[in-house]
C-alpha cells in the first residue's frame, strides 16, 4: 500500500463530510437564534471561540487523526476484510444496515465507558464543562477523548467489513445528529414523548448534559434511544428546562471558560478536584 496516495485518496473521500459539517452548523446556529430552548447566555460570544480552539487544536497537533476511521474503512475495503466481504455481501442496503446498528451500539457503549471509568472521565468532562449547551458544544472534546474513541472504531471495521462510502453516509448522518442533540433547540412534547422511545432528541440529550453527575449518568446514545433502554440507562426528557442547570456543578465558569483550563483537563491535580465524579453504587 502507498500510504501517500492512501492518505490523498482518504482526505478526498472525507471532503463531504466536511462540508456537510460546517452546512449543518450554520443551519442549526440559525434555528437556534430564532427558537432557543433555553435563554442564549450572555458569554455566548466567549464560549464560541473556546470551543472552536479547541477542535482547531487537535486538528492541528494531530491532523489526520480525526480521518482514523476513513483510514481504517479503507484497509478493509482493500483487502476485503470483515464478515460482509467474507460472505460477499455487497448489497448497500445490508452495509448500511449493519452500519447503523453496529456503529451506534458501539457509539453508546464507547460513551458509556467514558462515564464509568475515572481516567477516561477525566478527560471527557472537557466536553461537560460546557455550562449552556447548543451546537458548538459538539466541538468541544479533548483530543485524548477523540483518538480514544477513534482508536476504539478500528476493530469495528476490521470485523463488519462496510465500506468507506458506507461509512462516510452513516457518519454524515451521525455528525448531523449528534450537532442536532447538542443544540439549543427543542421537539414540541407532543411529538417527542413518541419519537423518543425510538431516537435520542436535544431534550433527552439536554438531560445527560446535566450538572448533577447522578442525572447525568443516563442517555449516552446519540441516534438510537433503544440501546439505552436496553442496558437500562434511559431517561425522560423534561417538559419544562427553563431552570435547568447544565456543566459540572463544582466548576466555576471562569475555569469553563478558560481556554488553557480546557486543555489540560485530565492532566492538572487542581482542576482535576473540579471535575470529581461522584462514584456510582
Amino acid at each position: 500500500m502507498n500510504f501517500d496516495n492512501e492518505w490523498i485518496i482518504i482526505v478526498a473521500r472525507s471532503f463531504p463530510l466536511v462540508a456537510a459539517a460546517w452546512g449543518l452548523t450554520f443551519i442549526i446556529v440559525f434555528f437556534e437564534n430564532r427558537s432557543p430552548a433555553v435563554t442564549i447566555d450572555s458569554d455566548y460570544f466567549k464560549r464560541v471561540p473556546i470551543n472552536l480552539s479547541v477542535l482547531a487544536f487537535s486538528n492541528l497537533i494531530i491532523p489526520r487523526l480525526f480521518i482514523f476511521p476513513q483510514f481504517f474503512s479503507r484497509i478493509t475495503e482493500q483487502y476485503n476484510l470483515g464478515v460482509l466481504n467474507y460472505y460477499n455481501i455487497d448489497n448497500v442496503w445490508v452495509h448500511i444496515a449493519v452500519v447503523f446498528i453496529c456503529r451506534s451500539f458501539l457509539g453508546w457503549f464507547i460513551h458509556f465507558i467514558f462515564h464509568k471509568y475515572r481516567l477516561l472521565w477525566r478527560f471527557h468532562a472537557t466536553h461537560h464543562s460546557d455550562y449552556h449547551m447548543d451546537v458548538w458544544v459538539h466541538s468541544r472534546f479533548h483530543i485524548i477523548n477523540q483518538a480514544s474513541s477513534f482508536f476504539l472504531i478500528g476493530p469495528f471495521f476490521f470485523l463488519t467489513g462496510v465500506s468507506l462510502t458506507t461509512f462516510i453516509i452513516w457518519d454524515i448522518l451521525w455528525l448531523f445528529w449528534n450537532m442536532w442533540s447538542h443544540s439549543n433547540l427543542s421537539v414540541p412534547y407532543r411529538y417527542r414523548k413518541y419519537l423518543e422511545w425510538i431516537i435520542h432528541t436535544p431534550d433527552t440529550h439536554r438531560v445527560h448534559h446535566s450538572s448533577d453527575l447522578k442525572v447525568a449518568s443516563c442517555n449516552y446514545g446519540v441516534f438510537f434511544s433503544f440501546w439505552d433502554r436496553l442496558f437500562g440507562t434511559y431517561c425522560p426528557s423534561m417538559k419544562d428546562v427553563s431552570n435547568f442547570k447544565m456543566g459540572i456543578e463544582n466548576l466555576p465558569k471562569e475555569k469553563a471558560n478558560n481556554y488553557w483550563n480546557v486543555l489540560i483537563t485530565g492532566f492538572s491535580p487542581d482542576y482535576l478536584d473540579s471535575l470529581k465524579k461522584p462514584k456510582e453504587d
